[in-house]
């Protein structure tokens, strides 16, 4: 008995024969002392004095500050500068390459340069036979240079029709036009070709969708067959010259012009001055004499109108445009749809049934694109888009009234 007690008071035990030490609980430590807030002179408790809160700068501040200028500094050198110098460098290396390309074909054989045209073919109806009939745009403004995306450059047209006329496997071609005319010479080199097609043995049929007025229905008037849209713009036989006169707006600015010329008509049409009853009535004869020539064109094309006096004296020699159910009513269209029509004339005339359908277009040449460019003046030139109402003083053009936005007096 004394042994157990001496063994509780060492705080040991024995439990089934395993021994265990018995450990106080800890006693919670006291609150650490706040000392009292000291006392005013005046027996109160004085209020505690507010820590100082030190700024917090950020050291990256002025790195992001100097990051963002850089950035916007980037930003105009890329939008501003980079173009400039791009343009200049292009200018001269378009240049560069222009003069050779020039010296180069100055040296071919002139066969080699005319029968080296490439021409992208895409097929639009896969035939049963190993005969072909062929698609050839005829769309935008007709010219003899190239004014923008939005025209079709006579010197192309006119070699695609060319290499179709040698392509023996091409019985008809189909001039897929949706054009308000052009440019007179422009015009009137497609039509030669047409012909010279047709004497080829080539069928021609010209279909109008949208627009084949003026200079496209003077293309139009070489071929075999017309086909148009019921609600096509058509007709629009006739030619225009024009001009701007800004004397008086010159003069309210100050401006006046020196002219020194050799003849009194040298400077005919200027947009400085009026223009003298003798240049007009010159330039009335001019007009007169293409609208003859114009005339015969449809005479020759159109059973109905045997010779140019019945062309003058019909109701669309004032110039007017036609819709394609007009025009078939007065005998200026033979058959109004569209293009399926128009295929399924070409494989009736051209006795082709079952042909390939298929469009033909000339490639794009980079060499003769830089050529045009150094020609015209430069990259901007070229690039920039010009206003196809614009006409040049001095030029004929076959052109639609209701395309130019003008009106008689």
């Amino acid at each position: 008995m004394s042994e157990q007690q001496n063994e509780s008071s060492h705080g040991k035990s024995s439990l089934n024969g395993s021994e265990y030490r018995q450990v106080p609980d800890p006693t919670p430590e006291p609150p650490p002392m706040v000392s009292p807030p000291p006392k005013s002179s005046s027996g109160g408790n004085r209020p505690p004095i507010p820590p100082v809160i030190q700024p917090i700068i950020c050291p990256y501040a002025r790195r992001r500050t100097s990051g963002c200028i850089g950035f916007v500094l980037v930003l105009l050198l890329l939008l501003i500068v980079l173009p400039i110098i791009g343009t200049i460098v292009f200018t001269m290396v378009a240049g560069f390459f222009a003069e050779g390309m020039g010296t180069l074909w100055k040296t071919l054989p002139e066969e080699t340069m005319v029968n080296k045209v490439e021409m992208n073919r895409r097929v639009m109806t896969p035939g049963k036979s190993d005969k072909e009939i062929a698609v050839v745009n005829i769309k935008g403004l007709i010219s003899n240079s190239r004014r923008s995306g939005n025209s079709s450059t006579a010197g192309d047209i006119c070699q695609v029709l060319e290499m179709l006329a040698k392509k023996p496997a091409v019985s008809a071609i189909v001039l897929n036009m949706d054009t308000p005319g052009g440019e007179l010479v422009a015009s009137d080199d497609i039509y030669e070709a047409v012909l010279a097609s047709r004497e080829a043995g080539k069928k021609v049929i010209t279909r109008i969708h949208g627009m084949g007025a003026s200079g496209g229905y003077y293309i139009a008037a070489g071929s075999d067959w017309i086909v148009s849209h019921r609600m096509a713009l058509t007709g629009s036989i006739g030619v225009i010259m024009a001009s701007i006169n800004i004397q008086d707006l010159a003069g309210k600015v100050g401006i006046r012009p020196v002219v020194i010329k050799s003849g009194g008509m040298k400077d005919m049409m200027s947009s400085m001055r009026e223009m003298t009853e003798e240049e007009r009535k010159y330039l009335q004869a001019h007009i007169d004499s293409a609208f003859n020539e114009f005339a015969t064109i449809v005479a020759n094309g159109r059973s109905e109108y045997g010779d140019i006096e019945t062309v003058k004296a019909a109701e669309f020699a004032d110039g007017r445009v036609l819709t394609g159910q007009r025009a078939y009513e007065l005998g200026l269209v033979d058959e109004l749809g569209g293009l399926q029509v128009a295929v399924k004339k070409a494989e009736e005339l051209g006795d082709c049934e079952g042909a390939t359908v298929a469009t033909y277009s000339k490639k794009f040449d980079f060499f003769t694109y830089l050529l045009e460019m150094r020609a015209r003046g430069g990259v901007a030139d070229v690039v920039r888009s010009q206003p196809a109402l614009l006409l040049e003083p001095g030029r004929l053009y076959l052109l639609s009234p209701s395309f130019l936005g003008v009106s008689e007096e």
